[in-house]
Protein backbone atom coordinates (compact mmCIF):
# COMPACT_ATOMS: atom_id res chain seq x y z
CA UNK A 1 0.00 0.00 0.00
CA UNK A 2 1.16 3.49 -0.74
CA UNK A 3 1.88 5.84 2.12
CA UNK A 4 -0.15 9.03 2.35
CA UNK A 5 1.67 11.70 0.38
CA UNK A 6 -0.72 14.63 0.69
CA UNK A 7 1.27 16.46 3.37
CA UNK A 8 4.61 15.84 1.67
CA UNK A 9 3.32 18.22 -0.94
CA UNK A 10 3.24 20.97 1.69
CA UNK A 11 6.54 19.96 3.32
CA UNK A 12 4.98 19.52 6.75
CA UNK A 13 7.30 17.06 8.48
CA UNK A 14 5.08 16.66 11.52
CA UNK A 15 1.94 15.83 9.56
CA UNK A 16 3.97 13.54 7.31
CA UNK A 17 5.32 11.69 10.33
CA UNK A 18 1.83 11.42 11.86
CA UNK A 19 0.24 10.10 8.68
CA UNK A 20 3.22 7.78 8.24
CA UNK A 21 1.70 5.59 10.95
CA UNK A 22 -1.03 4.62 8.47
CA UNK A 23 -0.55 2.64 5.29
CA UNK A 24 -3.18 4.66 3.44
CA UNK A 25 -5.78 7.38 3.69
CA UNK A 26 -8.38 4.61 3.91
CA UNK A 27 -6.64 3.07 6.95
CA UNK A 28 -6.58 6.50 8.61
CA UNK A 29 -10.32 6.97 7.94
CA UNK A 30 -11.17 3.49 9.25
CA UNK A 31 -9.00 3.82 12.37
CA UNK A 32 -10.56 7.15 13.42
CA UNK A 33 -14.02 6.18 12.15
CA UNK A 34 -14.36 9.07 9.73
CA UNK A 35 -16.34 6.88 7.30
CA UNK A 36 -19.32 9.26 7.24
CA UNK A 37 -16.99 11.98 5.95
CA UNK A 38 -16.01 9.98 2.87
CA UNK A 39 -17.70 8.02 0.10
CA UNK A 40 -16.50 4.50 -0.56
CA UNK A 41 -15.48 4.38 -4.22
CA UNK A 42 -13.72 1.02 -4.03
CA UNK A 43 -13.30 -0.92 -7.26
CA UNK A 44 -11.91 -4.35 -8.07
CA UNK A 45 -11.39 -5.21 -4.40
CA UNK A 46 -9.14 -2.19 -3.77
CA UNK A 47 -10.44 -0.05 -0.91
CA UNK A 48 -10.63 3.62 -1.86
CA UNK A 49 -12.40 6.57 -0.27
CA UNK A 50 -13.12 10.06 -1.55
CA UNK A 51 -13.76 12.92 0.93
CA UNK A 52 -17.22 14.46 1.02
CA UNK A 53 -17.64 18.16 0.45
CA UNK A 54 -19.53 19.28 3.55
CA UNK A 55 -21.06 22.20 1.63
CA UNK A 56 -22.82 19.92 -0.86
CA UNK A 57 -22.88 16.51 0.85
CA UNK A 58 -21.42 14.98 -2.32
CA UNK A 59 -17.96 13.58 -2.79
CA UNK A 60 -15.19 15.52 -4.44
CA UNK A 61 -14.50 14.49 -8.03
CA UNK A 62 -10.69 14.52 -7.76
CA UNK A 63 -8.08 13.57 -5.15
CA UNK A 64 -6.92 17.15 -4.69
CA UNK A 65 -9.82 19.51 -5.31
CA UNK A 66 -9.00 23.13 -5.98
CA UNK A 67 -9.41 25.23 -2.91
CA UNK A 68 -11.57 28.28 -3.24
CA UNK A 69 -11.27 31.26 -0.97
CA UNK A 70 -14.25 32.85 0.76
CA UNK A 71 -16.68 30.07 -0.19
CA UNK A 72 -18.80 30.64 2.91
CA UNK A 73 -18.96 34.39 2.37
CA UNK A 74 -21.53 34.13 -0.42
CA UNK A 75 -23.42 31.08 0.77
CA UNK A 76 -27.15 31.39 1.31
CA UNK A 77 -28.46 30.95 4.85
CA UNK A 78 -30.46 27.82 4.03
CA UNK A 79 -27.36 26.17 2.51
CA UNK A 80 -25.29 27.06 5.56
CA UNK A 81 -27.94 25.55 7.85
CA UNK A 82 -28.02 22.39 5.72
CA UNK A 83 -24.22 22.15 5.90
CA UNK A 84 -24.20 22.54 9.68
CA UNK A 85 -26.93 19.91 10.07
CA UNK A 86 -25.02 17.57 7.76
CA UNK A 87 -21.83 17.93 9.78
CA UNK A 88 -23.73 17.50 13.05
CA UNK A 89 -25.26 14.26 11.75
CA UNK A 90 -21.90 12.97 10.54
CA UNK A 91 -20.27 13.69 13.90
CA UNK A 92 -23.19 12.13 15.77
CA UNK A 93 -22.95 8.89 13.74
CA UNK A 94 -19.20 8.75 14.34
CA UNK A 95 -19.68 9.28 18.08
CA UNK A 96 -22.21 6.45 18.26
CA UNK A 97 -19.85 4.07 16.44
CA UNK A 98 -17.00 5.06 18.76
CA UNK A 99 -19.14 4.52 21.86
CA UNK A 100 -20.26 1.13 20.52
CA UNK A 101 -16.64 0.09 19.97
CA UNK A 102 -15.63 1.26 23.44
CA UNK A 103 -18.55 -0.66 24.98
CA UNK A 104 -17.60 -3.75 22.97
CA UNK A 105 -14.04 -3.40 24.23
CA UNK A 106 -15.21 -3.07 27.84
CA UNK A 107 -17.58 -6.01 27.50
CA UNK A 108 -14.88 -8.19 25.95
CA UNK A 109 -12.53 -7.39 28.82
CA UNK A 110 -15.22 -7.89 31.48
CA UNK A 111 -16.69 -11.13 30.19
CA UNK A 112 -13.51 -12.96 29.32
CA UNK A 113 -11.39 -11.63 32.14
CA UNK A 114 -8.49 -10.93 29.79
CA UNK A 115 -7.33 -7.95 27.83
CA UNK A 116 -7.81 -7.78 24.08
CA UNK A 117 -5.77 -4.77 23.10
CA UNK A 118 -6.24 -5.33 19.38
CA UNK A 119 -10.03 -4.87 19.33
CA UNK A 120 -9.51 -1.18 18.55
CA UNK A 121 -7.30 -2.09 15.57
CA UNK A 122 -9.47 -4.72 13.91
Amino acid sequence: MAKITFFKRYKNQYADKWFGFFDSFEDYVDFFMFNDFVEDISTNGKKEYMPINILTGKRFKTDYPGYEMDTLKDIKEYKLKAMLERVRDMVEKRTIRMEDLINEYKQTNDTKGEKHENILHE
